[in-house]
């Protein structure tokens, strides 16, 4: 049985599956880059979320900037060593729709971390006219995705954390020739700013502080894509993305069997994790998942990346079925993602209470509108009934329940 490479030789993973485990980068055994489970715990409540920065001389080995770093330094990890919810930007690389790319003040200057504008109030239901693929994307989805990802077992999404930013001083202030053309004081007196892009870039959609505070959201993405590249996968059950064609899996009954055909999905972990991600999406009522991505070292042997999540949560009183076309379909779910499920759905907590309880020290909480909690227990219920469905059409649980140890098998 061929041994599965780890991302652990790519980025430090807080491993809180191990109780009081230690995480170290890879081929270091110096103890002053241990953090155990208490200290991740720790640093994801308070939204402190350390951004490595990788040697040159050592590429398996890590360096960690001191708070707002000064690329002089370096020292060990600690609680508050890098704070994406208040480090100042240095940088606003590029605007596009309600999206910015920025550079924060840390040691590695090639690092973008994302930071996603405010553009509605957490009460803003997806407009009924609206496609999928027109909605306007929400920086509390990115937010609450992050958490739901890591509630669920997946740790497959980027940290995200909220934030509030001064128009003026961390924007105005850096920023370049093309986007200072784009502010503008509104009518009603607030600073506004639009930025340049092909759609949604002009001042009928401008994004507009309070009268110069904008609440939004920063994504950290890690590693960076100079150290680990990514490569991205058309999803088997892509939307058409059209106003009135249908992709073939809407109207192909026999569909999955194709998909199983062709590599990666014929073998190992992939066709689960896209199980997986149906849960994630389903969850969040999030009917663009258009692409995926990998770390592309890994070639097919690794784990999907749940990224891009803006236009999740927009339909609190509406259940995307479609969204679970791959799990009806496949009849097929991974058996740890199913005891999560029958978890929170058995209680005692819910996930509706989990949630709420990780994003309470979020710095923009309560980042959820309230019905938005209350979908995700009606959904999870949703899941479980269509997966005893599936074993009662295959009259057999453990072909619709899949372990991980027929998963490696499959890998040998």
């Amino acid at each position: 049985m061929r041994r599965a490479r780890i991302l652990g030789s790519v980025v430090i993973v807080c491993r809180t599956r191990i109780p009081g485990g230690p995480v170290k980068p890879a081929g270091s055994s110096s103890s002053k880059y241990l953090i155990t489970e208490r200290v991740c715990d720790a640093l994801v409540e308070a939204n402190a979320f350390v951004l490595p920065s990788f040697s040159n001389s050592q590429p398996s080995s890590f360096l960690f900037p001191p708070v707002c770093g000064d690329p002089s330094t370096q020292k060990p990890i600690k609680l508050g060593d890098f704070v994406l919810a208040f480090c100042p930007a240095l940088q606003i690389k590029q605007i596009r729709t309600n999206v910015a790319e920025v550079h924060i003040a840390d040691s590695n200057a090639s690092r973008f971390p994302e930071f996603r504008l405010y553009t509605f109030p957490r009460e803003q239901q997806t407009l009924p006219n609206h496609f999928y693929f027109t909605d306007f994307e929400r920086h509390t989805a990115e937010i609450a995705s992050f958490h739901l990802d890591r509630l669920l077992g997946f740790r497959r999404a980027m940290p995200v954390t909220g934030r509030t930013l001064n128009i003026t001083t961390e924007i105005y202030n850096i920023a370049d020739g093309e986007l200072l053309k784009t502010f503008f004081v509104s009518p009603a007196g607030n600073l506004c700013f639009h930025g340049k892009c092909s759609y949604y870039c002009d001042t009928a959609h401008a994004v507009c502080g309070n009268p110069d505070t904008l609440e939004g959201s920063f994504a950290a993405f890690l590693p960076n894509k100079s150290f680990a590249t990514r490569k991205a996968w058309r999803h088997p059950w892509r939307r058409s993305y059209h106003k009135r064609r249908k992709a073939q899996w809407e109207h192909d009954s026999q569909y999955c069997s194709l998909v199983k055909e062709i590599p990666p999905y014929d073998e190992g972990r992939r066709l689960l994790d896209l199980m997986d991600m149906s849960v994630f999406d389903f969850l969040t009522g999030n009917m663009d998942r258009h692409h995926y991505e990998t770390f592309k070292i890994f070639g097919n042997d690794t784990f999907t990346l749940h990224v891009d999540h803006g236009r999740g949560f927009g339909k609190p009183f509406h259940d995307e079925t479609s969204i679970l076309a791959p799990i009806l379909q496949c009849c097929m779910i991974r058996q740890s993602t199913l005891g999560t499920l029958l978890k929170f759905h058995n209680g005692p907590i819910r996930l509706s209470a989990a949630m709420k309880q990780s994003m309470a020290k979020d710095p923009v909480a309560p980042v959820l509108w309230e019905p938005h909690l209350i979908a995700l227990d009606r959904r999870i219920g949703m899941i479980l009934q269509a997966i005893r469905e599936c074993v009662n059409r295959e009259d057999s649980d453990q072909l619709v329940v899949q372990s991980e140890k027929k998963e490696k098998a499959g890998k040998s």
